[in-house]
């Protein structure tokens, strides 16, 4: 699926293209969603988009790329929950926030992630990502780095009460074409 963005100036037509889809069938704590081979190739950025129930608590959804665990992350974040504004901010972190998942019944958070020259060797990577949720009724805006040059080849969800992602929820990977 290609939902065009725009002609790029090249003549070349850019647009948002699904690589994968993982709906979760039974619970699970992190999920590892692996790039396809070529997609260095045929991908300048890439898209999460996340929709996400949690049994318990309203956790932190967060990313690691390439299976690291080290203190190579950082993160800020901007949020409201319509009474309370607040921010917050992170460096040497194992992980970058990017959203919630709701713990209320029958309902889901939901976020979207720009997942910046993903491949590019020579760049550091970035993330942003716009969210809302159920849990404290939140919405914010999350910026996020991982400082390594690696092109990145998976990547891991995970939360920050370790609590299992509800069946139903969703991941959805696009690449954005050069």
């Amino acid at each position: 699926m290609l939902i065009p963005l725009g002609f790029l100036g090249t003549g070349v037509k850019a647009g948002f293209e699904l690589i994968s889809t993982t709906v979760l069938a039974s619970a699970a704590a992190t999920v590892t969603l692996t790039l396809p081979t070529g997609a260095s190739t045929t991908y300048k950025h890439l898209q999460l988009r996340a929709v996400m129930q949690v049994a318990s608590g309203g956790p932190d959804a967060q990313l690691r790329f390439n299976g690291d665990s080290g203190a190579n992350y950082s993160w800020h974040i901007v949020f409201g929950n319509g009474t309370s504004p607040g921010t917050a901010v992170s460096s040497g972190t194992n992980q970058i926030g990017f959203g919630n998942a709701s713990s209320t019944a029958n309902t889901y958070g939901a976020a979207v992630i720009d997942i910046l020259d993903a491949f590019n060797t020579s760049k550091n990577k970035v993330t942003r990502s716009l969210y809302g949720s159920q849990a404290n009724s939140t919405v914010g805006l999350w910026s996020g780095a991982w400082y390594n040059t690696s092109a990145i080849s998976s990547i891991t969800i995970l939360n920050s009460s370790a609590v299992n992602y509800a069946v139903g929820t969703r991941f959805s990977l696009y690449g954005v074409r050069a």
